[in-house]
């Protein structure tokens, strides 16, 4: 998910930016090798989301597991089918 206020706000490069960090991010962690890449605390109400989640397996691919923290039960299956996932 996006953030939908920006989107209403037609904010489109607040949108932009937020995907460009997390991109950056990826890019960072596949130079330096970490064992995984955390999404989130996990204390907020909203944990993961999905698209941070597939934004950054798709950048990553196998080479990096993603732990998503915060997440549903429900939330947890639609995420793990993305693989290398480290549950909390």
């Amino acid at each position: 998910m996006i953030n939908i206020t920006k989107l209403k706000e037609k904010n489109y490069h607040f949108i932009e930016e937020e995907m460009a960090e997390i991109i950056e991010m990826c890019r960072v962690a596949l130079n330096v090798q970490p064992d995984f890449i955390k999404t989130s605390t996990g204390f907020g109400t909203g944990g993961a989301a999905f698209k941070d989640v597939a934004l950054i397996k798709r950048m990553v691919g196998d080479e990096i597991k993603i732990k998503a923290a915060g997440l549903t039960p429900l939330k947890s299956i639609f995420i793990f089918k993305l693989g290398k996932l480290l549950s909390d």
